[in-house]
């Protein structure tokens, strides 16, 4: 359910998603992922979603169904995908042991209707791709207005660090409530919190704070508390 608890999204073994609109009694039926959507996430202001699929892919969409970009990266299922409660990051946790964190800054350049000062570059419908020991997007930012936006459109979907230490699939991933921590639950029955620290303008990510133990199966969902006290997981 979206954080305003105006639309239900539902994620669907027939490669889509459906979203059930307040008032409305036909859902909406989103396709793109070429396999089984396996979870679906709402961003903090109920305006995007965000579908992890079988595909190995995420996808960001908005309310309306327009697709935003596609998240390429992972070299499995992608299981798992949660957004940051600040609204500026996108983790995604995959079948290949890894979970990978996005960035989303910039949410004006996210609204619907928003004219990109260039149209060959920064196209909303565009893959970002990881280039080959970089982790750099293939695509370039767009200079655009800096009272308009935060950052430029090229910078959406940028991937900004991937996580290994896992030694199986990552079935849950949760931000703390300050999006300065993320946890990530796998089948190799282990939680790990992960740092998140911010310096100035520039982020740091990756730091492994601990790895909570004592599972004797693999963690299947993992939450974290609002007031970010208490961390909940379970089998």
């Amino acid at each position: 359910m979206s954080p305003d608890g105006r639309a239900i999204a539902i994620a669907n073994s027939d490669n889509s998603v459906r979203i059930w609109h307040q008032g409305r009694h036909i859902p909406q039926i989103i396709k793109g992922h070429q396999a089984e959507v396996w979870e679906v996430a709402f961003s903090a202001d109920s305006r995007l979603v965000a579908s992890a699929s079988n595909d190995g892919t995420v996808k960001l969409w908005t309310l309306k169904g327009k697709l935003l970009r596609t998240l390429v990266g992972h070299s499995a299922a992608v299981w798992i995908v949660a957004f940051s409660p600040d609204g500026k990051m996108v983790a995604s946790g995959s079948g290949d042991n890894t979970v990978k964190l996005w960035r989303l800054d910039g949410e004006p350049a996210l609204r619907e209707g928003f004219q990109r000062q260039n149209k060959r570059e920064g196209d909303p419908h565009q893959v970002l791709a990881p280039r080959a020991g970089d982790g750099e997007p293939r695509s370039r930012s767009v200079p655009v207005r800096p009272q308009a936006v935060a950052f430029a459109i090229g910078h959406r979907g940028q991937l900004l660090r991937t996580f290994k230490g896992h030694t199986a699939a990552i079935w849950g991933v949760a931000f703390s409530p300050d999006s300065k921590i993320l946890a990530s639950g796998s089948g190799d029955r282990t939680v790990k919190l992960w740092k998140l620290v911010r310096k100035a303008s520039v982020q740091e990510f990756g730091t492994e704070l601990t790895t909570l133990r004592g599972h004797t199966a693999a963690i299947r969902e993992i939450a974290i508390s609002r007031d970010g006290t208490m961390l909940v997981w379970w089998r």
